[in-house]
């Protein structure tokens, strides 16, 4: 296959991709935004639909307090100008009852424009309703009329109301209206030949009562149906559309626009076919050349004048035999920082100590993983028989110049336990005037310090921004949770190498027999696994109350390991990983 063919098939598959990928990605685009004004439109029409039945109610009730402002009781009689008004503007029907002499409830007077008796239980209930408590309820015939009963006094009204809304609302075969306490459809004919979809309205309206869009799919059918609750009647309105209709316009303009694209497509074809020898012509001459080359076994430079990319082509050639010679320099000089870095690297590991140590009133275990050959991390510890120090810290980024803070750090630290310095406090203000005069504030490191008094158990410590450590607690029989951890959390400093100036204070911590100190970096809990998920604070601290609640606090160190172990794997960490436990024996 001739390099012209390959860079017409290249080019062709490139341009499909292209429009493709552009088409996709603005259609989903169009999709989901119209998807999204479809939801909120839907949404807003419910919305006004429920406020306009809910202002109507509030209009109703307000009527009928008016109404009864001008009842007289003396005479016992409403006003002859409330029931002009209440009778010309359609309020409704107006009935108030009183007790008779012989204990049955009378009608005394009735704002209405027909004689009407209300059901002999609908009077009665009025009688078990709280004085001053409005009771309403939905007509079990007409669905749009609301009875609304009261105790006034020695008085006792019924009244009801037709809902003009809810009847408009009734005849509209995009809505549905549910009654929620009596879980019925009080419009089931506008779906009388879709009996599965009126199941799952029903459902879908009694447990939802908040407003709400979702898409649902009944006998073949998808619809959007969009819902709302109208609290004070105890309805829940729905209203219900045929998703193929609500995106028909939306397919149809994907469609278009997928038939522009492919006449883009094609044009694009077209033009490159045509412009195509131009560039191969060249490249012909360019691959005639180095053929030449490699036959004739000498550097040959290319004469091409073109000033396109195949010229540049031509010049990167004739560059390239004169890089070979200085590639194989620098081949030579990679080789040989390589092995000064490994050189750095078995440097650095000396300054720190013995992955474990233990002596008559304590065990320590260390862990140290750097992210390259020269890691940012160090640990260190010291101790004269009836005092331990312990120090953990973490230096801005990791490699060659974090390795140089570290190691900085570690020789001020030589000095202050060969002066006999143990307060922490003054310890991390050495340190940091230390790394104030060697990074000149470029580099910084966090730091935890702690001296304990291994006769007392008293802890000291002193914290420079650095992760605060924890205690595993004694298991005394009862489950232990996360709560249980003591945090070593006093004053935390600026970090060091920050502020000259800086003044740390030192904390205290009791512990006891049997527990065991943990100090960590953050590179512990931000360790990845091949799915680049965190390790994360959640785990490690898991392990440290599965280790508490099973007694196995001196583990707990051996079970951490192989835990961050078998989680990384062989996968390059993003920081160094370094964590120390320190086990408090029992005095023998």
């Amino acid at each position: 296959m001739s390099i012209k063919t390959k860079i017409l098939l290249i080019t062709i598959a490139l341009l499909v991709f292209a429009t493709g990928t552009i088409y996709l990605v603005n259609r989903n685009v169009f999709l989901k935004d119209k998807e999204s004004y479809l939801y909120s439109a839907t949404l807003q029409t419910l919305e006004q639909e429920s406020r306009s039945i809910g202002q109507e109610y509030i209009d109703l009730y307000n009527r009928l307090r008016t109404v009864l402002t001008f009842f007289n009781p003396q005479s016992q009689k409403f006003e002859d100008r409330i029931k002009q008004l209440a009778v010309s503007q359609e309020w409704g029907r107006f009935l108030i009852y009183k007790d008779s002499a012989a204990g049955n409830m009378e009608l005394i007077d009735s704002v209405a424009t027909d004689k009407f008796t209300p059901q002999e239980s609908i009077i009665q209930r009025i009688r078990e309703l709280p004085p001053g408590t409005p009771n309403l309820q939905v007509d079990t015939e007409d669905p749009t009329k609301l009875i609304l009963l009261l105790k006034q006094g020695s008085y006792y009204v019924y009244s009801d109301f037709k809902l003009k809304s809810l009847a408009r609302i009734l005849g509209d075969r995009r809505f549905m209206v549910i009654n929620l306490k009596q879980s019925k459809i009080l419009n089931p004919s506008i779906l009388d030949s879709h009996e599965n979809l009126k199941v799952i309205l029903l459902e879908l309206a009694l447990k939802n009562k908040n407003a709400g869009v979702k898409e649902v799919t009944s006998d073949g059918q998808d619809y959007l149906i969009s819902y709302k609750e109208i609290p004070q009647l105890s309805l829940s309105l729905l209203e219900i559309n045929s998703t193929k209709e609500v995106f028909a316009v939306v397919q149809k303009t994907v469609l278009q626009t997928l038939l522009i694209s492919l006449l883009v497509l094609s044009v694009g074809i077209i033009a490159m076919f045509f412009g195509i020898n131009q560039i191969t012509g060249n490249l012909l001459k360019v691959a005639q050349e180095m053929e030449l080359f490699s036959k004739e076994g000498y550097a040959a430079k290319l004469a091409l004048k073109s000033k396109d990319e195949v010229g540049k082509i031509a010049t990167v050639f004739n560059s390239m035999l004169d890089k070979i010679t200085s590639l194989l320099k620098q081949t030579a000089e990679t080789s040989r920082m390589e092995a000064e870095l490994e050189t750095a690297k078995e440097v650095q590991l000396t300054l720190l100590p013995k992955d474990e140590i233990e002596s008559d009133r304590f065990f320590i275990k260390g862990f140290y993983r750097p992210a390259s050959e020269c890691g940012g991390d160090l640990w260190f510890y010291h101790h004269d028989g009836t005092r331990l120090l312990v120090f953990v810290a973490d230096a801005t980024g990791h490699g060659v110049s974090a390795a140089l803070i570290t190691a900085a750090a570690r020789a001020t630290l030589a000095v202050a336990t060969t002066e006999k310095i143990w307060s922490p406090a003054r310890i991390l203000e050495l340190v940091n005037k230390t790394l104030c005069e060697t990074s000149k504030g470029e580099k910084m490191m966090t730091a935890f310090i702690a001296v304990i008094d291994t006769l007392s158990n008293t802890v000291t410590y002193a914290n420079a921004s650095h992760e605060p450590p924890f205690v595993l607690p004694l298991n005394h029989g009862e489950k232990i949770t996360k709560n249980d951890l003591e945090f070593l959390i006093g004053v935390s400093g600026k970090r060091l190498g920050q502020d000259w100036d800086q003044e740390y204070i030192s904390s205290t911590h009791q512990m006891k027999d049997g527990q065991c100190l943990v100090l960590y970096t953050d590179g512990l809990t931000d360790a990845i696994n091949s799915k680049e998920e965190s390790f994360g604070e959640r785990r490690m601290l898991k392990a440290a109350v599965d280790a508490s609640n099973n007694n196995l606090n001196r583990e707990f160190h051996d079970t951490l390991c192989t835990t961050i172990v078998n989680y990384t794997e062989s996968v390059a960490q993003p920081d160094d990983i370094t964590f120390v436990s320190v086990m408090l024996k029992a005095e023998t």
